[in-house]
């Protein structure tokens, strides 16, 4: 078999710049896993509200009350280009997720040994993940997920397997934050590689919450990949009404630390859009797509929550009350019929007569 010799250096400097410092080589390994938390500036260990964020941290998996299907484009430098599918499935005993992911790298012209061309040759990785999430108690969740990545470049090919495992928690905070979480994951524990050395571990801690009527999501990371510095990552999501969201997120390692994202959301549809300047090196653009479905009480939750973010406090009401039609035990269709009660019953009592 001929030994060949390609120049990846170029390709792997400008995606490593993308995934951040202490990435090395393992660019789709350690670039932000969604739209959504490239957006957010790769933070999102301690979300836990949707199938990405579960992939930082695979204890977020537990807190998902509906199914969930994705799928996410991401045009990078250089022609450089990585897509996903996904999908995360909720149970009675936790919630169980599976993600394929590809970096194509495109053509390069390679070399043998002898330095004779082999014209132009083609270069990807894959990634496989099976992960499952679920709650130990009202307050706490935890999980794990199993990843194989396979890397080809020719006719030559390596691959390796790795755990990640995480803890998410709801922690006491002032009222004027709503469900903070502390998020931890260890990810990339090797169990065996094949052709050199693994990617590097990596371990995050994250804080999440939401405040001003859940308008406003806040997200802050540190990150520290083995051997390296802690590389601070922070986000905010601003949500008008229900139907557009509004991200802004901050990487410290990038030439240019800030991202910026939209999304859209029509009934369970969503589209998302993220862009990643990276100085002289060009921008990235990142669109995604989510399904979600099952749970009919969540869904008229998060349409009440929708209702309630535009201040149409009647008809959040009416959804409150049909999510706990569907589902009388639904805590927080509870919580938030009381709050929308309140709100309707201040707005007619300060309306002129």
């Amino acid at each position: 078999m001929k030994k060949i010799g390609v120049a990846l250096w170029g390709v792997c400097l400008a995606v490593g710049a993308l995934a951040g410092e202490g990435a090395g080589e393992w660019d789709l390994l350690s670039a932000p896993p969604g739209v959504r938390s490239m957006a957010l500036g790769g933070a999102g260990t301690a979300l836990g509200d949707d199938h990405a964020s579960g992939v930082l941290n695979p204890a977020g998996l537990g807190r998902l009350s509906r199914g969930e299907a994705t799928f996410a484009h991401h045009e990078g430098v250089e022609s450089i280009e990585r897509d996903s599918l996904g999908i995360a499935w909720p149970t009675e005993k936790g919630t169980w997720a599976g993600r394929w992911s590809r970096v194509d790298y495109g053509t390069l012209p390679g070399l043998d040994s002898a330095g004779n061309s082999l014209g132009e040759i083609g270069a990807r990785e894959d990634w496989y993940q099976m992960a499952g999430g679920g709650s130990f108690r009202d307050r706490l969740w935890g999980g794990i997920s199993l990843n194989h990545v396979e890397r080809k470049l020719h006719d030559q090919s390596t691959a390796g397997a790795f755990v990640d495992v995480g803890v998410l928690a709801r922690i006491a905070a002032p009222t004027i934050f709503h469900e903070a979480r502390a998020g931890f994951s260890v990810r990339r524990m090797g169990v065996g590689w094949s052709g050199g050395e693994g990617p590097p571990r990596e371990m995050r801690l994250g804080l999440a919450t939401g405040v001003w009527d859940e308008r406003v999501t806040l997200a802050a990371d540190l990150v520290q990949p083995q051997g390296g510095d802690f590389r601070p990552l922070a986000g905010i999501e601003y949500a008008s009404g229900g139907a557009a969201f509004f991200r802004l997120g901050y990487d410290h390692s990038l030439e240019s630390p800030f991202t910026y994202g939209l999304g859209f959301r029509a009934g369970d549809l969503s589209l998302d859009y993220a862009f990643a300047p990276l100085g002289d090196l060009g921008n990235t653009h990142h669109v995604g797509i989510a399904w979600r479905f099952g749970n009919p009480a969540e869904a008229y939750y998060e349409k009440g929550m929708d209702y309630f973010r535009q201040e149409d406090f009647a008809r959040a009401v009416v959804s409150f009350n049909r999510a706990l039609a569907a589902d009388p035990h639904h805590a927080k269709a509870l919580l938030k019929l009381r709050e929308a009660n309140q709100k309707l019953q201040k707005t007619w009592n300060d309306s002129p007569r």
